[in-house]
């Protein structure tokens, strides 16, 4: 789940600058988008402190405001993972870098069968696709972090 949502956070992110963010940028934006998200999805106090803790949601308020923040970023398209929205950001949060970008595409490709007819329902599953994924391939959001 935290891969996901930061990867997300940082793709939106990128759309402001043409250069690689740095760490403090993106978790300044995810902060803001989390909220803007929490605001909309009528999440709780709870279910942003449990997005912040990089825990699973456990309400469906929570697993909205993961839906939100993927449809947002263009990482969630139709309830499932937007592989060309994933392409697309990680070119511009990692600067280009190939390798980030090919483990950024491989991952979505790990998800891309992951869905469910009801948009948060499909993002938690998609949460718990991409955390599993990362732990497959042995890599974190901090592994393909630029800086």
């Amino acid at each position: 789940m935290k891969y996901l949502i930061v990867l997300v956070v940082v793709c939106a992110a990128v759309s402001f600058s043409e250069q690689a963010m740095t760490k403090e940028q993106v978790m300044e934006l995810y902060n803001k988008m989390v909220e803007e998200c929490a605001k909309k999805e009528s999440g709780s106090s709870t279910d942003i402190e449990e997005v912040f803790a990089k825990k699973l949601p456990s309400t469906k308020n929570g697993k909205c405001i993961h839906a939100c923040v993927g449809e947002t970023t263009g990482l969630i398209k139709d309830n499932k993972v937007n592989v060309e929205g994933a392409i697309a950001m990680a070119k511009m949060v990692y600067d280009n870098d190939a390798a980030k970008v090919q483990m950024a595409n491989d991952l979505a490709n790990d998800c891309i069968g992951v869905t469910d007819g009801e948009r948060c329902e499909a993002a938690f599953k998609i949460i718990q696709c991409s955390e599993q994924a990362h732990k497959a391939r042995g890599v974190s959001f901090l592994d393909l972090s630029s800086n």
